[in-house]
């Protein structure tokens, strides 16, 4: 089963439904197979071994964040799972949609949402539409409209808003920004330099 990841982690189900645990663990880690390693660990109790695996003074990747940040939390190490994602985050230079929605995720999920929408990088659409539906769901739908509403010539942002003016009871007006959104040019077809689309 040497170098054989997908081998390793389908012995390791068996071997655990079995109850075998031990020796489904010894398996992934022979294969280096971390994060169903973490995983399996946490599903069987073994949660501080399984944040040891998942983050052994440094995350090696963000693939597994989400259960590593979900364990940390679990035990009250909230600030320390922030403190990861926000270490990634400074790493990318601030940007990638996938850590943005993670801090804001986890904000929002342990009672912090004012830290969240305060905290957000409004520059980036993503947190925007995070941010908008945060305010949405603690009443805020004005707000959430007057976030959006410099961005409503954006493709995914303006139908995000014509769905919030909807809501306010605003159709026409809703109407009209899904209408004049920029969308992008679809591909034209030219026989004389390119290959038919299909």
């Amino acid at each position: 089963m040497n170098g054989d990841g997908s081998a390793a982690r389908r012995l390791a189900v068996h071997l655990e439904e079995q109850g075998r645990v031990d020796e489904a663990a010894e398996i992934l880690r022979q294969q280096d197979e971390v994060w169903p390693l973490g995983e399996l660990l946490a599903r069987n109790g073994r949660v501080d071994e399984a944040i040891e695996v998942l983050y052994p003074g440094g995350v090696r990747g963000a693939d597994h964040l989400p259960v590593l940040c979900g364990l940390l939390a679990e035990r009250g190490r909230f600030d320390e799972a922030l403190a990861i994602v926000d270490a990634l985050l400074e790493s990318t230079g601030g940007t990638g949609h996938d850590l943005i929605g993670q801090r804001l995720a986890m904000l929002s999920a342990h009672g912090r949402r004012a830290q969240a929408i305060a905290e957000a990088p409004l520059d980036d659409w993503f947190a925007r539409g995070w941010v908008a539906e945060l305010m949405v769901e603690e009443g805020r739908l004005d707000d959430a409209v007057e976030l959006l509403w410099p961005y409503r010539k954006d493709e995914g942002e303006g139908l995000e808003l014509a769905c919030l003016l909807v809501r306010q009871g605003r159709a026409e007006e809703a109407i009209a920004v899904a209408r004049a959104r920029d969308r992008p040019e679809p591909p034209r077809y030219d026989p004389r330099i390119s290959e038919p689309p299909f």
